[in-house]
């Protein structure tokens, strides 16, 4: 993966619930090198399979 913009560093966290979130946010944020953060939430996941994936689970297309 490639990123651009103003990000160093993408980080994909997922949470049960929103005080997990909170909890793994604050627990970045405390780390000295870390200067700044930016959270967005992901509302909605679409879940894509390739060919190869569905073969490789005993399923063909």
């Amino acid at each position: 993966m490639s990123l651009t913009g103003r990000g160093d560093l993408l980080v994909r966290v997922v949470a049960p619930t929103n005080d997990d979130l909170h909890e793994i946010l604050q627990q970045i944020a405390a780390i000295d090198e870390v200067r700044r953060t930016e959270t967005l939430l992901a509302l909605h996941t679409s879940l894509t399979r390739s060919s190869a994936d569905l073969v490789a689970a005993g399923t063909h297309p």
